[in-house]
């Protein structure tokens, strides 16, 4: 994974297929896999100003084969997105806009949702003024909810399912380093139990390995479990390219996102405290400036209810 792409780009790029047929099955099934599909990522137009904001993982832009005849191609927009915004359905519908506008199709637009509040659900995109009208809805999924299908999803055979409880044992485990490695560790060794191939494997080991990293001494003590358990079943899939790549690159690569992540989750902060508050937000820049990734979020998710900046920053200060 390249430092500006997400995690998300990685898991779509490899799993397409398969995160559709799990979490879009009417996608899934209109699409005709018989006829090879385009990732057009370098195609989607460049964000607006206004939703700069750091707040998605990742955006895609992918061009596939319908199985109903009626048209060539369509353009299929999905949007990660993994912070409560309220310009998230807005975007939705520009966004859409501007790759109608580009190339002349109508694109279907899908949202996966991996904020941690369970009740923020964008609805549709509506405008309407003297007799004009305006409306667009679209398909979002809400990680959070397959809290409650945990053995249903580790029972699949399909990868994305081991993507999604990555991710949900990522946002149980804030905190928690030792319950970190633990689900980690089980995680991993359900990979090798479900008999992926080595490239499945490798590719869930690295969205994995960014949703629930370790401090150091606990990342030495998983390389040396992840070695014996790899010399055991005689499979040495991952270990072998992390002797070759990880101490050099992945340690540098981490850091880089988490200053990306740091960074985004800020500017994200500021500009909801600057809609609420105005011109107050920047007197609490510094406290931002010094918080962990942990602290930002618990922000961002508080600043919506949040009576006032003193109580907000006195909630978590860092």
């Amino acid at each position: 994974m390249n430092d500006f792409d997400s995690p998300w780009k990685h898991v779509c790029d490899n799993f397409f297929p398969e995160m559709l047929a799990l979490v879009f099955p009417a996608a899934f099934q209109g699409i005709d896999w018989t006829q090879p599909y385009r990732m057009r990522d370098k195609e989607l137009p460049k964000p607006l100003p206004a939703y700069e904001t750091g707040a998605r993982y990742a955006d895609k832009l992918i061009e596939v084969q319908l199985k109903n005849g009626d048209r060539k191609n369509i353009f299929m927009h999905i949007e990660f997105q993994n912070q409560v915004d309220p310009l998230f359905s807005e975007r939705m519908y520009t966004y859409n806009f501007r790759i109608y506008d580009k190339f002349h199709q109508h694109p279907v637009s899908l949202a996966i949702l991996g904020d941690s509040s369970p009740n923020w659900r964008p609805g549709p995109y509506h405008y309407e003024i003297w007799g004009f009208d305006l409306s667009m809805t679209f398909p979002i999924i809400k990680l959070l909810d397959y809290r409650d299908r945990v053995d249903e999803l580790a029972a699949s055979s399909n990868p994305f399912a081991e993507v999604i409880l990555a991710f949900l044992a990522g946002q149980a485990c804030q905190g928690k380093p030792q319950k970190r490695f633990a689900e980690k560790i089980r995680l991993i060794k359900r990979l090798y139990h479900k008999q992926f191939s080595r490239e499945t494997i490798i590719n869930l080991f690295q969205f994995i390995d960014w949703t629930l990293q370790l401090p150091p001494h606990l990342a030495q003590q998983f390389r040396t479990d992840l070695e014996t358990l790899e010399g055991e079943i005689n499979m040495p899939y991952i270990t072998s390219i992390e002797r070759m790549a990880r101490e050099e690159g992945r340690a540098e690569e981490r850091q880089k996102l988490q200053a990306e992540r740091r960074r985004e989750l800020i500017d994200h902060l500021t500009q909801v405290l600057a809609h609420r508050f105005g011109d107050q937000a920047n007197t609490f820049r510094e406290h931002m400036e010094q918080a962990d990734i942990e602290t930002l979020r618990a922000w961002i998710n508080q600043a919506f209810s949040a009576p006032d900046l003193l109580t907000l920053f006195d909630q978590g200060h860092p």
